[in-house]
Parts: structure tokens; C-alpha cells; sequence
């Protein structure tokens, strides 16, 4: 079964990953290979990103200015520091993959750069697609669905969110965006996860396993 879908993005259970090399308390983990650059929310968001360490170098960023991306103008600076910060990390690892991340606010950035050809091509040549956690996409003015439908067909993103998260909301207007996006791309909902994808107690082993087999297939 192919890891992608163009037109069917499912929901994932927890479960082992086939391409682990190794295992930890917190789930499978991979060959130390990748490179990923990750960018917090507006308030902040690193707890799941720090999953990533299990799979290859995290390389971290903090968006410097007023969250803006309501515009081509205003959410220049902000696709321009990540892409600042995606060249520095390829720099000392030019052949290893490299993956931009993001939480909330930073992953709509990412996606957002990917979506421009101006900044898409100022990207190293390693750079292999996104990762987004808790991506916003319920907003009660912008119609940010449509962003999700421009994404480029050589591109490919990873979407994890939480079943709780309002931003997400029932995750129908969600998998209809992407049953109409171009790129490769695969949606992962976590289980009892709320925007930041924290969970109950009871659930964490879940949701960690869930996280590390999405992104052990992804990258």
C-alpha cells in the first residue's frame, strides 16, 4: 500500500513502523539520516516536534515579527526566514534529506512556501517536503483551505493533528482539501489529541506510536 494518497487521506492507527531499525520506550525509531528544520506556533509548540530526534537532526527556529500571513506582502519576511533557516541546516548536511516543520502558525508557513515558486526555489535542492503539526485550518474569516489545493505536485506534506483540535474540526473540510491538492500527501489524525497534540495520560503511548509511524513512513 502506497504511503501517499492524492485523493484519500485515512486516519491512521497506533501500530509499529516497518522501516525502524531500532526501538526506544517512545517507538520506533529510524536511521539517523534526516535534517529538520522546525518552527513553533505563535505561542509556541516543540513538545511533539522533539519526536523527530528519534529519526535524524532537529534543527530549531523561532519566526522573528507579528504571525502574518494574510498576504503575499506580509507573509514574505516569514517564508524568507525559513528558507534562511532551511539553507543554513543544508549546509553543513547538503546530502541528507531535509524536511521543513511546523506547528500551527509555522506549519501553515511552510506550506505557504511551498506554495510560492519565488521562495520555493530559494529551498535546498535536499529539501524533500513538510511536516505539519496541528496545522489551522478552521478559521472564522480566511478560507485557508484553498492553500492546501496550490501546494505543487512535486511537493509532499505529512498533516498530524488531533481529533480534538477545534482547529481541524471534524476533518471533513480537511480531506476534501486534500482529495482536491496535487502533491503527495497523507493526514494523520491523532486520537484524544487537542491542537498542540497533548492527550490524556491514558493515551500517550498511542499517540507517540501514532506520530513515529506517520513519520517513519513519511521521511
Amino acid at each position: 500500500m502506497a504511503a501517499f494518497s492524492r485523493k484519500r487521506p485515512a486516519a491512521r492507527q497506533p501500530g509499529s513502523a516497518t522501516r525502524s531499525t531500532k526501538k526506544s520506550a517512545n517507538g520506533p525509531v529510524a536511521s539517523k539520516k534526516a535534517i529538520f528544520v522546525c518552527a513553533t506556533g505563535a505561542g509556541g509548540g516543540r513538545s511533539r516536534q522533539m519526536l523527530l530526534g528519534q529519526f535524524g537532526d532537529i534543527h530549531q527556529m523561532s519566526f522573528r515579527g507579528t504571525p502574518n500571513l494574510t498576504t503575499a506582502e506580509r507573509e514574505a519576511p516569514f517564508l524568507q526566514q525559513m528558507a534562511e533557516a532551511a539553507q543554513a541546516a543544508a549546509k553543513k548536511s547538503p546530502s541528507r534529506p531535509l524536511f521543513l516543520v511546523g506547528h500551527s502558525f509555522g506549519a501553515r508557513a511552510a506550506v505557504h512556501l511551498m506554495c510560492r515558486k519565488d521562495f520555493r526555489q530559494k529551498l535546498p535542492k535536499s529539501c524533500k517536503g513538510i511536516i505539519a503539526f496541528g496545522y489551522p485550518l478552521i478559521h472564522p474569516t480566511q478560507q485557508r483551505e484553498k492553500k492546501l489545493t496550490e501546494l505543487p505536485a512535486s511537493s509532499k506534506a505529512l498533516f498530524i493533528s488531533g481529533t480534538k483540535d477545534p482547529f481541524a474540526g471534524n476533518f471533513k473540510l480537511f480531506e476534501s482539501a486534500l482529495q482536491r491538492a496535487k502533491c503527495k500527501h497523507r493526514l494523520v489524525k491523532v486520537l484524544g489529541g487537542d491542537h498542540g497534540l497533548k492527550c490524556s495520560k491514558a493515551m500517550e503511548e498511542g499517540t507517540v506510536s501514532t506520530i513515529c509511524e506517520a513519520v517513519s513512513r513519511f521521511v
